[in-house]
């Protein structure tokens, strides 16, 4: 006969969707009384069919307690071996990894049990991992963000279910206090191990889980711990609306090396709906939020102001530039870099290819009878330009931009300077540098990519028809 909290899990796992037919499934079991009720009771659903899957227990050793560590994974390993569960141990070095990458040992060893359980998921075949976060955990959890600082996002708690480099972690526990668990292992004759370093409050989750918490519960009229489910379970739910709206004001973009946020959009949002945009693009490059603090988002929103133009380094390795209307959020190199395009001035074929640096320019000459100009100028792209042959002077020569270019650009009355049109166009830092002069003997015809000349433009009296086509390797 099924007991209450089973009862419960059950529920809570068919609410929140979680995947549990067929396959393989990945239990992190430490051995203490939260993982081994876990342990325990979905060996049980196992047995009485409620999951059509198979088992593999996970004991993550994080090498920071000595032998006490080496007889949790015996006791895990005992256990796994009564219940004829498949067991597998993996050891990490949590003090080194800590060292190396500044982390705090806390952030280290969570780093390290969550990629190991990653690599054996996918090592055995499993597309899920079972964690065996609680509630108590779940508000221990909000309280820490609490007092770091954090978005309404950070009161949504832990997720029940949340997919890390596609494997799905699922926490069914999350509908059972800590009092519950414990009753539970008591009435089955269940054990467990105690880790004696969770008792020290020098560790800002200790200190919350035994001092702050058990004060905030006796300073209160009603159940803190059921108090901060229920927040957390409304911010959950807000949290997922506030995706969907996401998805529609941020729609997927062309290149998945960059999101580009429009000012347009970001200016007129609540400052809560602008964190929430800037978490979408990060999101969309695969760039995590550890490491982001309220002062990073406060400068992002402040660099959306900015009369100058910036770039931000962010954690994980994003960056953000202010690019004239838009937030560009991006991780590595997104634009073209000068230095592919030497810079030396190149005499171009014509008809013919020229290679330079990661650019290909194929110029090709046609009588102009039979084109349609109107259709071109609809369906041609930046890189692609017409100009009319007769009124060129050869050789055309492809070079970088000087200081004081000037030329006369199509649809504008009059000579300005090259930079005067880079500013007007609202062209990025990054796009000038790689942009580059074509000019005859006379004149500069094209600024490539941004704008051709009003001289030698394609009339309908054209006869003869030049084209350049740039292409990039």
């Amino acid at each position: 006969m099924a007991q209450k909290i089973e009862k419960k899990i059950v529920q809570f796992i068919r609410q929140n969707d979680m995947p549990l037919s067929g396959g393989n499934i990945v239990l992190a079991v430490s051995g203490g009384a939260d993982s081994m009720a876990l342990l325990h009771i979905f060996h049980k659903f196992t047995k009485d069919k409620t999951i059509d899957s198979r088992l593999i227990a996970v004991h993550v050793n994080h090498g920071l307690r000595g032998k006490a560590a080496d007889d949790d994974q015996l006791f895990v390993e005992g256990v796994c071996k009564k219940l004829s569960v498949d067991f597998i141990a993996e050891r990490v070095n949590v003090i080194d990894y800590a060292k190396e990458n500044k982390k705090s040992i806390e952030t280290a060893a969570r780093n390290l049990r969550k990629d190991a359980l990653i690599r054996i998921a996918r090592e055995n075949q499993a597309d899920v991992v079972v964690t065996a976060h609680q509630k108590n955990d779940n508000a221990e959890t909000l309280i820490h963000r609490i007092l770091r600082g954090t978005a309404f996002r950070g009161l949504a708690g832990i997720n029940p279910k949340i997919t890390f480099d596609g494997i799905v972690f699922i926490r069914p526990l999350l509908c059972a206090g800590r009092e519950e668990i414990l009753a539970y292992l008591k009435k089955n004759k269940l054990t467990y191990r105690e880790d004696h370093t969770n008792l020290d409050t020098r560790y800002k989750r200790n200190f919350v889980r035994h001092q702050l918490l058990p004060y905030m519960q006796e300073c209160s009229k009603s159940d803190i711990i059921e108090e901060l489910d229920i927040l957390s379970g409304d911010s959950y739910k807000l949290a997922q609306k506030i995706d969907e709206k996401m998805a529609k004001l941020l729609p997927a973009q062309p290149d998945n090396r960059k999101v580009a946020i429009p000012l347009s959009l970001f200016d007129q949002q609540h400052p809560l709906l602008k964190v929430e945009l800037i978490r979408a693009a990060l999101e969309r490059l695969g760039c995590g939020e550890q490491g982001f603090t309220e002062a990073h988002y406060k400068k992002i929103m402040r660099l959306s102001t900015s009369p100058t133009h910036r770039k931000l380094e962010l954690p994980s390795g994003c960056c953000v530039r202010l690019d004239y209307d838009a937030l560009v959020f991006y991780k590595g190199e997104i634009e073209p870099k000068a230095s592919i395009i030497p810079n030396v001035p190149i005499q171009l074929k014509v008809p013919g290819v020229t290679s330079l640096g990661n650019l290909r320019i194929e110029t090709s000459v046609f009588d102009a009878a039979g084109c349609n100009l109107a259709t071109f100028r609809k369906s041609k792209d930046a890189n692609t330009e017409w100009f009319d042959y007769d009124k060129l002077n050869f050789p055309l020569i492809f070079r970088p931009r000087r200081e004081g270019d000037r030329f006369r650009p199509i649809g504008l009355p009059g000579i300005r300077k090259v930079g005067k049109i880079f500013t007007d166009a609202k062209i990025p830092p990054s796009q000038r540098a790689a942009a580059r002069i074509i000019e005859d003997g006379r004149k500069i015809i094209w600024v490539w990519p941004v704008r051709c000349s009003e001289m030698s433009k394609v009339k309908f009296q054209t006869r003869k028809i030049l084209q350049i086509k740039i292409t990039q390797a």
